[in-house]
């Protein structure tokens, strides 16, 4: 399997980036963020990013279950704010993996 560098982001309504728009958003975040964004292969427009009750983003739970791990595994749903949250990314893992 091949890897790919990806970001996902939470719009505030549901959008389709075109390619000029994935080029807009890709040097601004080069250009206000950091040198970091030139290796971003791509973007995905996700529903919401999934925060434990604390606050915290759960990004080390989401690779592990983009890799292949099953949720209930690598976290409990009782400790996230939104537990229908990591919904998108049980469906992405499928996706990627089928």
């Amino acid at each position: 399997m091949q890897s790919v560098l990806s970001q996902f982001i939470a719009y505030l309504e549901s959008i389709d980036l075109s390619y000029r728009d994935y080029q807009d958003l890709h040097h601004w975040c080069i250009k206000e963020i950091g040198p970091f964004w030139e290796s971003i292969a791509t973007f995905f427009n996700i529903p919401e990013i999934p925060y434990t009750i604390s606050g915290k983003k759960i990004e080390a739970p989401i690779k592990r279950i983009l890799m292949g791990a099953e949720v209930d595994q690598v976290i409990s749903k009782d400790s996230l704010r939104d537990p229908t949250a990591i919904d998108y990314f049980k469906k992405f893992k499928n996706f990627i993996l089928s």
